[in-house]
């Protein structure tokens, strides 16, 4: 992580998601023939939620490319992957990194414009056949009535995931219910969906605090350099919100590798800072 750079992930975040777009476009009945999610595509990901979230990473990684060809076309491809995913946290997500590059640079404003033409192309010239229909439901409610969009994205919501696993938390708060308590689907539990709640139901209280604590380092230092490097920030705000969804922190490294990446990036900043404040006082 320490050689990667930015263009490099880009690129072959790219291939996962053109990987998407063709699951969907051209073999769209796959996943029903291999017992993988219907009508949800996912490409190389085989999970929609790992693609949601890999589409998400590209999204974020695309404004630290300079040049604007690419980046323009990249964002477009993550955006139009990222809705084949039917992945609530994806649209959520997405509108959140946009605003926040916006508000750093209002060129930046072609962008978000991209990702509503690209929605309008799903949800006007889809075969809805091919399409998980409650989702598809929740995504084109956005241009419905209001008591659809309610009901159709309420539906099947994580807060009802979490609180079936608050009692075993507070059951053994010190020192939790031990590793892989909160991952495992059973008969009775789904898996917790939720990186914080994985952590505080396994370990306990002290383990949580740290990982907490771990976090906080990263994003109070990748606001500091937002100015300079605003990637950082949106990159993070797509591992801590996917830790929201999921549990899988200690089984797909994509989000403990991503966390590192951030952590050397601010490192390498503030030893360039020391650096400097070192030479202004020799003069």
């Amino acid at each position: 992580m320490q050689r990667t750079i930015y263009k490099e992930l880009f690129y072959i975040l790219l291939i996962g998601a053109i990987s998407i777009i063709l699951n969907a476009l051209i073999f769209p009945y796959t996943n029903a023939l291999y017992g993988l999610v219907q009508g949800r595509y996912s490409g190389f990901f085989l999970n929609p939620n790992s693609a949601g979230f890999t589409c998400l990473l590209g999204v974020a990684i695309s404004y630290s490319i300079i040049n604007a060809k690419h980046r323009l076309i990249g964002q477009a491809i993550f955006t139009l992957a990222g809705i084949l995913t039917l992945s609530r946290t994806f649209i959520v997500v997405w509108v959140l990194i946009n605003i926040l590059a916006v508000v750093k640079d209002r060129k930046n404003l072609l962008a978000p414009i991209i990702g509503m033409f690209a929605l309008i192309l799903v949800v006007t010239f889809s075969n809805k056949k091919l399409f998980a229909a409650d989702r598809f439901e929740a995504l084109t409610a956005f241009f419905g009535e209001g008591e659809v969009k309610t009901k159709t994205i309420k539906n099947d919501s994580r807060d009802q995931t979490w609180a079936q696993y608050y009692d075993y938390v507070f059951e053994k708060p010190f020192f939790g219910n031990g590793y892989k308590s909160f991952q495992v689907k059973t008969k009775k539990l789904p898996g917790a969906h939720n990186t914080f709640l994985m952590i505080i139901g396994e370990s306990g209280i002290f383990p949580f605090l740290v990982f907490i604590g771990l976090y906080f380092y990263l994003f109070k230092n990748s606001l500091k350099y937002f100015k300079k490097e605003p990637n950082l920030i949106y990159i993070l705000i797509v591992v801590l919100l996917n830790f929201m969804v999921s549990h899988t922190f200690f089984a797909n490294y994509q989000s403990m590798a991503l966390s590192l990446f951030i952590y050397l990036k601010i490192r390498n900043y503030d030893n360039s800072s020391e650096l400097d404040l070192t030479e202004t006082n020799k003069i």
